[in-house]
């Protein structure tokens, strides 16, 4: 059996067995290659797309996924708003006390906490990215491992780095929480309703609430195995977003 054959009879297997992480490699390399095929047949992003969600619904992670896309679980747009608003607060409380006369050397530990959520904001995109990016070059290289590859320094190096990545990504979101507890109890969130999220609640009550800033709890941030689905899931849904994107723009009678 050859690589190119093995590799769709290994996918085949993955999906079927729910297998998380070899169907991402699989939907990496897919979607790499996207703006190319596109260029030669417009219509495959229509397919191929069609394929990749069938593709979703097999997979064990599929209902992390699933609460992702429906709004039932904090996504990056979720976040990034509520590292907005934890700035917004930060703003109003800093500018009241420079009014009442505070320098900024007064407000040293306000203004250092601001920069650090500020940059929590590029941060969390950053760090889904080079995850997910992990656990697909794992996956491509364990396949050739499979195919009789002598690459097991390769298989160590980028096993390796798929747990480094994975830590430094729950760091950041741990990071966000204790952030956003830190400016609560500098009463910058007057304005505004902290909710620690835990798995279970459902964040699409708070969609439409100007007030709320969600993050993650505590508890739900020590489940490796549900923030690594949910990472998954958010790489899944700027892929095809990105995706359908570059159809529209290619064959906008699609639209």
């Amino acid at each position: 059996m050859g690589i190119e054959s093995a590799a769709q009879h290994n996918k085949i297997e993955a999906i079927e067995n729910g297998q998380t992480e070899e169907v991402v490699a699989h939907l990496h390399n897919h979607t790499e290659e996207l703006e190319k095929l596109l260029e030669i047949d417009p219509d495959w992003n229509q397919r191929e797309l069609a394929e990749i969600r069938s593709e979703l619904s097999h997979l064990d992670s599929y209902p992390v996924y699933r609460e992702y896309i429906s709004g039932k679980t904090p996504n990056l747009t979720v976040l990034h708003a509520s590292i907005e608003k934890l700035l917004v607060g930060l703003d109003a409380l800093i500018a009241q006390s420079k009014d009442e006369g505070l320098t900024d050397e007064d407000l040293a530990d306000e203004l250092k906490l601001r920069a650090l959520i500020s940059e929590r904001f590029k941060e969390l995109t950053y760090r889904i990215r080079k995850y997910t990016n992990t656990v697909a070059q794992f996956q491509n290289i364990k396949l050739l491992k499979n195919n009789g590859r002598d690459v097991q320094s390769q298989l160590e190096k980028i096993d390796h780095e798929r747990r480094r990545t994975h830590n430094a990504l729950l760091d950041s979101l741990k990071t966000l929480t204790i952030l956003a507890q830190e400016a609560q109890a500098m009463q910058a969130l007057k304005a505004y309703s902290l909710i620690l999220w835990a798995n279970g609640m459902d964040a699409s009550r708070f969609k439409e609430s100007e007030s709320a800033i969600l993050v993650f709890d505590p508890q739900t941030l020590a489940d490796r195995n549900y923030i690594r689905d949910w990472a998954l899931a958010a790489d899944f849904d700027e892929r095809l977003n990105r995706a359908e994107q570059i159809g529209v723009e290619k064959n906008p009678e699609k639209k």
